[in-house]
């Protein structure tokens, strides 16, 4: 193409230029589609996932933590309260993982980022999860205890109260 270094056309070297930025261009913007489709797929399946196990927490956890703390409204702050902290840790996982290994190389590069980033998230998940039942779990045993040693006493103390009959006569 260039024939003399010392004399070239100048719609050749334009040509050329142009011609390597396009190629270029064009390579960053797929590599850059990949990456956005990614983080695209994969805030929105945590945020999904998040939500619906967090939802599903919450409603059926309320029965057992009425049931733990024998307080309603206390039982539905402490739920509301644990859906929060739920959330909060849960959205600064998925957010924190959103590119750990760097750039996307081709598909299958994206989809095996997207497997690893998801069940990282939902190991966190179940892992919070069973965190939470089994705190609860020690708190019902607790209050559980506390109720027998309750009912334990009241039947020893009516026992031991004599009581006083009058006859007649």
């Amino acid at each position: 193409m260039f024939g003399n270094p010392l004399t070239f056309d100048v719609k050749e070297a334009t040509l050329l230029l142009n011609t390597f930025t396009y190629w270029y261009f064009r390579k960053e913007v797929v590599v850059m589609d990949l990456r956005l489709i990614e983080y695209l797929i994969y805030l929105s399946a945590s945020v999904l996932l998040t939500v619906w196990v967090g939802r599903t927490l919450h409603r059926n956890g309320r029965r057992f933590l009425v049931d733990v703390m024998e307080d309603e409204p206390l039982a539905d702050s402490v739920n509301r309260l644990l859906l929060v902290g739920f959330y909060l840790v849960n959205f600064g996982v998925a957010a924190l993982l959103v590119n750990p290994s760097g750039g996307v190389g081709s598909p299958a590069d994206m989809v095996q980022t997207l497997a690893t980033q998801l069940g990282v998230v939902l190991l966190i998940l179940g892992t919070l999860h069973l965190g939470n039942v089994f705190v609860l779990n020690r708190l019902r045993r607790n209050q559980q205890a506390r109720a027998y040693a309750r009912w334990y006493h009241e039947q020893v103390d009516a026992k031991s109260i004599p009581t006083t009959e009058t006859s007649g006569g």
